[in-house]
């Protein structure tokens, strides 16, 4: 084993996901899957050079080819793999708060329910970055996008320390 690494780390979940947890799962699935196939559809219609940086008025300041849409479609499936692995081994979530043996149950329910949760955001922020980077299409400003990816990170944040507090209280 690596250095660092216990068995507990790859324990899988003693915790049954709950309707509202599949429901997530299913919600962050659909929108994964519509993402990606909607910048599938826009790759073929793009034009060679599209927007992949945007300063803070989210006015775009760096430009790449369209072939870097598709490459966010695989970071987004990155990000949500790890996040659905934090669901299976919640042992490999480092967590800000320490851990009590005794309400380890409690713990990672809410571990569980955070990484679901957290992997929504991170979808969310995906597609309406895609919706960006495909802004030329419809010859409209990518700022138009600027307000939900900003109430999306502010999503994923506050939903990081909404559970990182709750866990902790248990």
């Amino acid at each position: 084993m690596m250095k660092g690494l216990s068995r507990k780390t790859f324990e899988r979940a003693k915790v049954a996901p709950t309707q509202f947890d599949r429901a997530l799962e299913i919600v962050v699935a659909v929108l994964t899957f519509m993402t990606i196939l909607m910048a599938v559809f826009f790759y073929t219609r793009l034009p060679e050079q599209i927007p992949i940086h945007f300063d803070w008025k989210f006015v775009p300041n760096g430009y790449g080819s369209k072939e870097n849409i598709l490459f966010l479609q695989g970071l987004m499936l990155l990000v949500v793999l790890v996040m659905w692995l934090g669901t299976m081994f919640p042992g490999m979530v480092n967590l800000p708060v320490k851990r009590n043996p005794e309400k380890e149950v409690e713990q990672q329910a809410l571990l569980c329910r955070s990484c679901r949760v957290i992997a929504l955001w991170v979808v969310v922020i995906f597609l309406f970055i895609t919706l960006a980077m495909a802004s030329p299409l419809w010859n409209f400003s990518a700022a138009v996008w600027r307000f939900p990816i900003l109430l999306s990170v502010i999503g994923m944040i506050g939903t990081i320390i909404y559970y990182s507090i709750k866990i902790n209280r248990v």
